[in-house]
């Protein structure tokens, strides 16, 4: 396939994956019209092209990292979600795909309804979670691994440059349309209300499990499994939570080393166990501090995440 074709094809898609294309009008002077002499062909019924209806898209980013999400469906009755990222920086591309790639890994779990499909452009490479990821070289097309790829440049981060505002950002598209799309948020990360194992976030650094609550005495616990996918020894804290809309102060450090889990939980004690009893719990809403155990200024926060 030449590089103009596939490079074609993933612009159709960033443009809305069924625009209309413009159709190429012929050079009179170059046309030749010859007199049809033989009999009319009869024309044959053929099958009606599967059309897709937009029901939502949104762009994000700016130039060097233009991310559009799509949700569409077709004559059938299936829904097709897919993100298409354009990125220049290698790291970014990287770290944007492995992200992107476990949410649609997630929704492809859950969910007969929708098919998912994440492109990310980045230069000469095209990765995709369909196994057809590729580089171009001229004329020339070289199959590649995807998760060699993101493996190998996830660590090119330029001096200065803090990696939790990116991976925060491109969290925040992906939560904002997912937000609008009622069916999207039946398959997404599931709420952890519905289940007592529930993956409640996830990033390239952690899957964080919300396991339910439990009493503790007088006190409960709100308790988690944590799994650190990082070669960083983690610590998962605590930060604005809430219980049915009040603030609270819970205690709770999850210490996780590298590629380990952790069962740990956060603990609500005291005159805010007796205020906000564990039965009364109707919803309970936190942000998680997650920083390296060696080094307390590598850190990020998480925005508000709805544990119940």
């Amino acid at each position: 396939m030449k590089k103009a074709i596939i490079l074609l094809i993933f612009a159709l898609i960033l443009t809305g994956c069924g625009k209309e294309t413009e159709t190429k009008k012929e050079d009179p002077e170059e046309t030749v019209y010859e007199e049809n002499t033989e009999n009319p062909v009869e024309e044959t019924d053929e099958p009606e092209e599967d059309e897709w209806t937009e029901i939502s898209s949104k762009n994000y980013g700016e130039d060097g990292e233009k991310i559009l999400m799509l949700l569409s469906i077709d004559n059938d009755g299936k829904y097709h979600f897919s993100i298409n990222c354009i990125i220049d920086e290698e790291w970014k591309a990287a770290c944007a795909f492995t992200i992107y790639y476990t949410h649609c890994l997630i929704i492809n779990l859950q969910s007969e309804e929708i098919d998912t499909a994440l492109f990310c452009q980045c230069g000469d490479t095209v990765l995709n979670n369909m196994g057809m990821s590729m580089q171009l070289d001229g004329e020339n097309v070289t199959m590649i691994d995807e998760k060699e790829w993101c493996d190998e440049n996830s660590t090119k981060i330029p001096e200065g440059e803090d990696e939790s505002v990116f991976t925060t950002k491109i969290i925040n598209y992906y939560n904002d349309f997912v937000s609008e799309n009622d069916l999207l948020k039946k398959f997404s990360i599931k709420q952890s209300g519905e289940s007592e194992d529930a993956v409640v976030y996830q990033d390239e650094n952690v899957i964080i499990h919300y396991n339910g609550m439990s009493e503790n005495g007088d006190n409960y616990d709100v308790n988690f499994t944590i799994e650190n996918l990082s070669s960083k020894t983690l610590c998962v804290q605590f930060r604005e939570t809430s219980i049915n809309d009040f603030m609270v102060v819970p205690i709770g450090s999850i210490e996780i080393a590298p590629g380990k889990k952790a069962k740990d939980s956060m603990k609500i004690y005291g005159d805010e166990a007796e205020e906000y009893p564990m039965s009364s719990v109707e919803s309970l809403e936190t942000k998680f501090h997650i920083f390296n155990n060696d080094d307390i200024s590598d850190y990020y926060e998480t925005e508000s995440i709805k544990i119940k």
